[in-house]
């Protein structure tokens, strides 16, 4: 990364840097160019912030950047990969691109802006890696329970919210046990991909205003996400239920504390969590 050619941020402003991905097909090769952005919310750019883990460092693969090749990381490839739209450009934020990793200077100004980052992401894209049929299969159940609890109040009790759930999911004829036994262990092998397992993510769920959890082409609203593994009877360790329920949706609104509750607060719940020297 030392030798791409970062154009220097104004370190006294909110100053970000964006990427850019070209629109583009599954086969085609990965271009992207990187704006400048302030985080103010007069002239702030609509844009999306990633979450995802870096994954394989030895596991790299080439794209372009500003023209000019850049090496990322196997499942970051992936998740550009499978968010790229075929008709429209998307505007992202990612740690690895955007900031200059090599330039201490810059790394402590973009981390100490972190929150504000996820914070003003018109939606954060929580990347959990490659999908399967299993999981697609779950995710578009997960999207008809989300449809069919429109209407329930974003205030009702999270004792509602799982009964309205556990209802839909067995109501009679609708999957077999066989059916559900698949789900279930999708969604139990969903929990357990690395992404429940890092600590920097607490801050980046946390402070998302809206979330999205993608598995590969497949997505669903994190709102939706969080329940399901109540309603499956599925009890998550302790790390993957805390940030389950930091997610935006119906656990986080029962469950949040006032605004000043601190990140420290939140890594004491995390004490199972891996942390790593990974791109800030």
């Amino acid at each position: 990364m030392s030798s791409f050619p970062y154009k220097r941020l104004d370190l006294s402003t909110y100053a970000i840097r964006l990427l850019n991905l070209r629109k583009g097909g599954h086969f085609d090769p990965i271009r992207c160019n990187l704006v400048q952005a302030i985080l103010d919310n007069e002239y702030l750019i609509p844009y999306k912030a990633l979450s995802y883990t870096w994954g394989d460092a030895s596991d790299r693969v080439e794209i372009k950047v500003d023209d000019r090749t850049f090496g990322i990381t196997r499942n970051l490839y992936d998740a550009l990969d499978h968010l790229r739209s075929e008709t429209t450009d998307t505007l992202l934020w990612v740690d690895a691109v955007c900031i200059d990793q090599d330039h201490h200077q810059e790394r402590n100004h973009q981390v100490g802006q972190m929150k504000l980052i996820y914070e003003n992401a018109d939606d954060v894209i929580i990347w959990l890696g490659l999908g399967s049929h299993e999981i697609d299969t779950l995710f578009e159940m997960i999207q008809c329970l989300d449809k069919e609890s429109i209407e329930i109040s974003r205030w009702a009790a999270i004792e509602t919210w799982n009964a309205r759930w556990s209802s839909l999911l067995h109501r009679s004829g609708s999957i077999s046990a066989e059916q559900f036994r698949i789900l279930r262990e999708a969604l139990q092998e969903v929990l357990a991909r690395k992404w429940f397992e890092r600590v920097w993510v607490i801050q980046e769920a946390y402070s998302a205003k809206r979330a999205t959890v993608v598995c590969g082409y497949s997505a669903v609203r994190s709102r939706a996400f969080a329940l399901m593994p109540a309603a499956m009877g599925i009890e998550p360790l302790p790390q993957q239920q805390a940030l389950l329920a930091v997610m935006p949706g119906p656990l986080r609104w029962h469950n949040r504390e006032p605004e000043s509750r601190s990140l420290r607060t939140l890594l004491q719940q995390f004490g199972d969590c891996k942390a790593s020297d990974e791109p800030a």
